[in-house]
């Protein structure tokens, strides 16, 4: 069923994914310095990796948002893990949509309407206004703003680095494509940051 291999492309690459030398790295920095990461990842890896100040602009895998009172509650990676294993059980097979629903309802809760989904902002969604201020907030107020590994292509996210610029903040990107950033460093994230730790830089 084409539906079921979308969720399993969906699901299953992020839930089994584990953190990189860069999600490790800013982690520790966070342990150091007054680090925020803001972040338009759904994948909950910064978090996973030790981070404690993680703004998540799009959401994340792991929570669902109640439609009722918009009450964000946390999901467990052995709930996905478990949508996953049971997915491909019949991922080459028939299903119906109450079996289906049964498998997603730690995600995703239909009554006489929807009563809960994945908080992820989707198109045409409106960002967590609280998240949002709060990122705002803090770019406008930071001394220095790391881009990493993003196009700048996607709003409102980009503004933000236009707010740490009027606030005078040093800003340093970090991407593997070239870029008119005046302070870059050109390479992955991973491969960068794996650099950076390994050599103490401060």
């Amino acid at each position: 069923m084409g539906l079921l291999k979308f969720l399993l492309a969906f699901i299953k690459p992020m839930v089994l994914a584990e953190p990189n030398e860069a999600h490790i790295a800013i982690a520790q920095l966070q342990k150091a310095k007054d680090v925020t990461v803001i972040t338009q990842n759904i994948d909950g890896l910064h978090n996973k990796a030790g981070s404690k100040l993680v703004l998540e602009l799009h959401g994340s895998i792991y929570e669902t948002i109640r439609a009722q009172d918009k009450r964000i509650e946390k999901v467990l990676r052995g709930e996905l893990i478990d949508i996953i294993s049971a997915l491909e059980k019949h991922v080459d097979g028939d299903i119906n949509p109450i079996q289906l629903m049964k498998i997603l309802s730690p995600i995703f809760r239909i009554g006489n309407s929807l009563e809960k989904r994945p908080n992820l902002v989707l198109f045409g969604d409106l960002l967590s206004m609280d998240i949002w201020n709060r990122a705002y907030e803090l770019s406008s107020q930071c001394d220095c703003f790391v881009v990493v590994g993003t196009s700048k292509v996607v709003y409102p996210a980009v503004t933000l680095i236009d707010s740490a610029m009027e606030a005078g903040a040093k800003i340093i990107e970090i991407n593997k494509e070239t870029t008119d950033t005046e302070m870059a460093i050109q390479g992955r994230a991973a491969e960068v940051f794996k650099y950076l730790l390994s050599n103490g830089t401060n």
